[in-house]
């Protein structure tokens, strides 16, 4: 590998940078092989996680990009010839624009197994390499499993060799491939991805950016892929996988594959000892990137906007840390962010460990409420409370509502208590969080009514207080939707809408009858998490 690597690094660092500003990509994902190979589970989704890496950090326009899942070969082969078509549109920006091709499914040295239907490599590459772009650039994570335990959450996965393109026809053309002939490769249930995409794209994220400068080369990826990827096999006790890299690119300089710095959202990873950092999403538990720490800089990982878990991995301590970063949010991690946990309980709840499932939010409400056939506006401050158990919330809230109207001769002041306990829903949604509840809510109104004729009606003969008062309860369910949006690693900005019908009791001449009051609400609170 080394050799090779280090002819790649002189090849691409001979010329002066240069970036090609027209990307296209096919990327294909299949989880099926032939009838005797058993099914993948992530191959699929390994394609659209690095597609959507080309979208957001690659320079890859929506319509420039192709994913397919479980195609044939006449899907993949109308995805080639479409590529084509748009390359020779604009021949002269084909000259200087980048072609990728990923592929992620079974295969042998000979073919990749679209299900039951081969697709010959050499057929494949020769389709690509007379595509009239100045630079191909081909990954393939394909597979041949062989009959062997899963252990440790590892599944065996397949091999392939692609070769050493003869450097007579390669001229242009870089291949990158998951291990080097011989050698199985690896899916992980615990990475939830094949071994080498997993790094790869962690890699493209950042964790591959050597030099700090906020891109990740083509180079800086394959490095940080090749020497994660071998660690692995090492460490779980499986055998060897080491990916291999053959290229033949004169004239070109720098292949820069992403910018992290142009991230919806980025982690900051402290320059120190090589501490390993793995992120998952909360609280799905999905691991979305891995990184190990530069002694020399701080590291800027790209990562979704919302709630994160890290895992920071020494040799002998386990930590975590838990962020919240809204859409466009940095954060920078440093010690006081973690927190050490067991070994036993990392391990055991993985991503989904909640670290501060507690939140205690303080706002402003505005309620309408239907007494008596007359809306009534009422507003002022409010708290609430909530505890998440992952994608599942129990919350409470009280509210004091004030409200003051005149209709003649009568002008009318009402103190209101609301109080409610809900069971919501949380779900994703853009860079914050959506929750959908339902509940009981009690609403306790004090009445004070003022009436301005009473001295005039004494003078007429007619008793009449200058002043009444009322307590009035209503119960009933309701209805709340909640968006939130991360403002820092603890605090959120929560915009929350309710629908309430409430049951009240009310005096009437045939004795007690109950009314229906329908009630709407909106809310603005300040969350805290702890």
């Amino acid at each position: 590998m080394s050799a090779r690597l280090l002819l790649a690094a002189s090849l691409v660092l001979l010329a002066p940078t240069a970036r090609a500003e027209w990307r296209l990509a096919l990327v294909i994902g299949h989880n099926l092989g032939e009838p005797d190979e058993d099914p993948l589970r992530f191959a699929e989704r390994d394609a659209e996680r690095f597609a959507r890496i080309l979208l957001d950090l690659g320079r890859v326009r929506p319509e420039d990009l192709i994913l397919l899942r479980g195609p044939d070969g006449a899907a993949v082969e109308r995805a080639i010839l479409h590529l084509e078509e748009r390359l020779r549109q604009n021949i002269l920006a084909a000259r200087a624009a980048t072609v990728i091709f990923y592929f992620a499914g079974h295969g042998d040295r000979d073919n990749l197994h679209l299900a039951e239907e081969p697709l010959a490599r050499a057929r494949l590459m020769e389709r690509l390499r007379l595509l009239p772009a100045g630079i191909k650039l081909v990954v393939l994570d394909a597979c041949q499993i062989e009959r062997a335990a899963t252990r440790r959450g590892v599944r065996p996965a397949p091999s392939f060799d692609i070769g050493v393109l003869p450097s007579t026809s390669a001229a242009g053309v870089v291949v990158i491939q998951s291990t080097q002939q011989g050698e199985p490769a690896h899916e992980s249930d615990a990475l939830g991805g094949a071994v080498f995409t997993h790094y790869w794209l962690s890699g493209l994220r950042g964790a591959g950016d050597l030099d700090g400068d906020g891109r990740v080369t083509l180079l800086e990826a394959y490095t940080f892929a090749f020497r994660q990827t071998v660690r692995h096999a090492a460490g779980g006790g499986s055998s060897p996988q080491r990916p291999a890299f053959d290229l033949e690119l004169s004239g070109f300089g720098e292949l820069v594959l992403t910018e992290p710095a142009v991230a919806s959202a980025s982690l900051i990873l402290p320059a120190g000892p090589e501490s390993r950092y793995l992120v998952f999403v909360q609280p799905s538990g999905a691991l979305v990137a891995e990184a190990v720490a530069s002694p020399a800089q701080p590291l800027s990982l790209a990562v979704p906007p919302g709630r994160l878990l890290v895992q920071r991995r020494d040799r002998d301590r386990f930590s975590v840390a838990e962020v919240e970063l809204p859409f466009g949010g940095r954060h920078r991690l440093s010690a006081s962010d973690f927190a050490e946990r067991p070994y036993e309980v990392v391990a055991r709840r993985g991503g989904r460990l909640d670290l501060h499932p507690l939140a205690f939010g303080l706002g402003y409400e505005l309620r309408m409420d239907r007494f008596a056939g007359e809306w009534v506006a009422r507003q002022g401050p409010r708290l609430s409370l909530e505890r998440a158990f992952g994608g599942l919330v129990v919350a409470g809230d009280v509210g004091l509502g004030v409200a003051r109207y005149e209709h003649e001769p009568f002008q009318t002041e009402e103190v209101s208590l609301s109080a409610s306990a809900l069971l919501a829903f949380r779900f994703f949604a853009g860079p914050g969080r959506l929750d959908l509840a339902g509940g009981f809510e009690a609403l306790l109104v004090h009445q004070a009514r003022l009436n301005r004729d009473a001295a005039r009606l004494r003078k007429a003969g007619i008793e009449v207080p200058d002043r009444t008062t009322r307590l009035g309860l209503a119960l009933g369910g309701c209805l709340d939707l909640s968006y939130r949006l991360p403002l820092s690693s603890r605090l959120s900005l929560r915009l929350g809408l309710r629908s309430s019908l409430l049951g009240a009791e009310r005096a009437a001449s045939e004795g007690e009858t109950l009314d229906a009051v329908p009630s709407l609400r909106g809310a603005l609170d300040l969350l805290y998490r702890y």
